[in-house]
């Protein structure tokens, strides 16, 4: 049958495009911006995904 993967991706409160934007925001933590560290998340499992099909 079909190829089939079991992925577990995490994500790193420090990942550069995270602690770049948060860097605006001295007074505020990751935790007080969940969105910001949710769409850096997407955008880097999609990227991560769009890897495994493409190769």
């Amino acid at each position: 049958g079909n190829p089939s993967y079991f992925i577990t991706f995490t994500c790193n409160v420090k990942w550069p495009e995270i602690t770049e934007y948060m860097s605006q925001f001295p007074l505020l933590s990751t935790t007080d911006r969940g969105d910001v560290v949710d769409r850096v998340f997407e955008m880097k499992s999609h990227q991560f995904v769009n890897y495994l099909r493409d190769d």
